[in-house]
């Protein structure tokens, strides 16, 4: 059976029509046989018909007279019947066949041979003796002569008074209709494998043309199997055969668009990786940037804080000064002049803290900036995504087609529909990781507006230090000249020393302000860092998903570029 299916199809259409024809033959042939076979038995019963009535006239013209027995012979008129041999012979010869005269159911004279001798002696069938002698009927058709099948014609035959007396025959044996018949079936044989050799040599033209036409097609549909389109299929025989090559064609076309279009996502999808790739290097350098600004804005917080305190010492000391100025005029004006070497080193301590500063202020306006430029990089790493997913979509809807038009190609199809199959799962891995890559991004987002809110706070707390800080050295420097004052108006001391009482303690108030904002500042410099950090990290991993995503593409790329077309 697996044999036969491998044959080819014009093999197996000239086997299928050599079969019909062979059955058709076989159907035609018995058919014929049994028209034939009755057709000439009856032909050689209405022949026994006539070669009966011509043999009996025959008889009737050279023996006159009524038919009679006597003493047990068979007479006609005068002649006796009884081995009368030469009679027989002269109507067997005219008629060609067998004749025998019975006298009631016993051959007196025939030409009818049995064991090598007339068969004189011999008796009739017992249907023939029962039609013929005892119905006095004629019987017509085949009978049993001595043994042998014969197609047979009996009469009886009457004396004077009309009583049966014997009966009248003639024959043909059935040999002779056998052998009729199988010239017949000669004939019929010899014609009919002259018509199937004929019909073999014309289909043989028919089939080898259509082995080419499904040759060409199925050579087509291996290349394309493939993986190669690039055959063209041309056949203009309008049938089914045709219809198969204008499909096959459609479907050369349709799969053309979509590995061009599969090209174009995968160059298009590597093009974006390199761009994601490039931007996320540029973010996480920007980052770590930022990250070293926020550490150095930590630090010089922390020294401002150190000096802040420092100068509060400096000035509760200055506090201690002018109350044991009140006691004495000597102590007066030795805190005096203490207090004004003080001064100036408080006014001096006091403008380094406002260019400290001014510098934090210029480094937290630079972290500002980075992480607005942080901010407008994520939008365009959003675009870059919104593009991915696009043409992830595409991809998918495209492999869904190729699917379609694969299982439409059937079995020459299936190594087609596995690759769409691939593309499509490639596709949906993409858009996956594209999602994956909008929720940190959108996270990313997230912690940088944290970030520039905290940077902003951060920003209006460093002005107010800068404006405390101003004031704090105008009243250094108020201090200082008032101290002057008191060295040359001892008079006025206890109100100077009032006065310088009530600064120093506005002093005081300033610093605590002053320290307390310096740590809000470092707090938020301390949340920006985190957030640099973590967006580090969220850097990183898209770095990791652009050479992902790169590898995709370059496998989409790979697996394309297997089709020819």
């Amino acid at each position: 059976m697996d044999k036969v299916k491998a044959l080819k199809i014009s093999t197996k259409f000239l086997m299928t029509a050599g079969a019909l024809l062979v059955f058709f033959s076989v159907i035609v042939s018995i058919l014929l046989n049994t028209v034939v076979t009755g057709t000439i038995k009856e032909g050689a019963t209405a022949k026994a018909k006539g070669d009966l009535k011509l043999g009996y006239e025959i008889i009737d013209l050279k023996y006159p007279g009524e038919w009679s027995v006597n003493e047990g012979n068979l007479y006609k008129g005068n002649m006796l019947i009884n081995d009368n041999n030469d009679l027989v012979d002269e109507v067997a010869k005219m008629t060609r066949g067998t004749v025998t005269i019975f006298l009631k159911d016993k051959r007196v004279a025939t030409n009818v041979i049995s064991n090598g001798s007339r068969a004189v002696g011999t008796k009739a069938s017992d249907e023939v003796v029962k039609r013929t002698l005892e119905g006095g009927k004629t019987y017509y058709g085949e009978a049993n002569v001595v043994g042998h099948q014969y197609q047979t014609a009996y009469m009886p035959v009457k004396d004077a008074a009309g009583s049966i007396i014997g009966m009248w025959y003639v024959g043909a044996p059935a040999d002779m209709v056998d052998k009729a018949i199988r010239h017949v079936n000669i004939v019929l044989a010899a014609t009919l494998s002259v018509m199937l050799v004929l019909s073999y040599f014309f289909l043989r033209p028919f089939t080898n043309g259509l082995k080419k036409r499904i040759s060409r097609l199925e050579q087509a549909l291996e290349q394309a199997g493939n993986g190669d389109f690039t055959a063209l299929v041309e056949d203009s025989g309008g049938d089914e055969l045709t219809s198969l090559a204008h499909s096959y064609k459609k479907m050369r076309e349709s799969l053309a668009e979509l590995i061009g279009k599969l090209r174009e996502a995968a160059e298009t999808m590597a093009a974006s990786s390199q761009e994601l790739s490039a931007g996320a290097e540029e973010t996480a350098r920007a980052t770590d940037s930022i990250a070293n600004s926020i550490q150095e804005v930590a630090v010089n917080a922390d020294n401002q804080v150190e000096q802040t305190n420092e100068l509060s010492k400096t000035v509760r000391g200055m506090t201690e000064e002018i109350a044991k100025m009140a006691s004495g005029a000597e102590e007066v004006q030795k805190a005096t002049k203490g207090n004004a070497a003080a001064a100036v080193a408080g006014a001096e301590v006091m403008e380094k803290t406002r260019k400290q500063v001014a510098s934090i202020n210029d480094m937290t306006e630079r972290a500002s900036q980075s992480i607005h430029q942080l901010n407008e990089k994520s939008k365009e790493i959003n675009k870059i995504i919104n593009l991915i997913t696009d043409i992830s979509d595409q991809t998918n809807l495209l492999a869904l087609n190729a699917a379609i038009e694969a299982a439409r190609a059937g079995e020459h199809g299936r190594g087609f529909a596995v690759v769409a199959e691939e593309v499509r799962k490639l596709a949906e891995q993409s858009n996956s990781s594209a999602s994956q890559v909008r929720n940190l991004v959108a996270s990313i987002q997230k912690d940088i507006s944290l970030s520039v809110e905290s940077m902003d706070l951060g920003r209006e707390a460093i002005k107010e230090g800068m404006e405390l800080s101003v004031k704090a050295e105008q009243s250094f420097n108020n201090i200082n000249s008032q101290i002057q004052a008191v060295s040359g108006q001892i008079d006025t001391m206890s109100g100077a020393v009032l006065d310088m009482d009530k600064g120093t303690e506005v002093i005081l108030e300033v610093l605590g302000q002053i320290v307390g904002q310096i740590h809000q500042s470092s707090d938020a410099t301390q949340s920006v860092a985190s957030a640099t950090e973590e967006q580090s990290a969220s850097m990183e991993e898209i770095y990791a998903f652009s050479q992902s995503l790169s590898t995709l593409a370059e496998d989409l790329r790979t697996s394309v570029n297997r089709f020819k077309v």
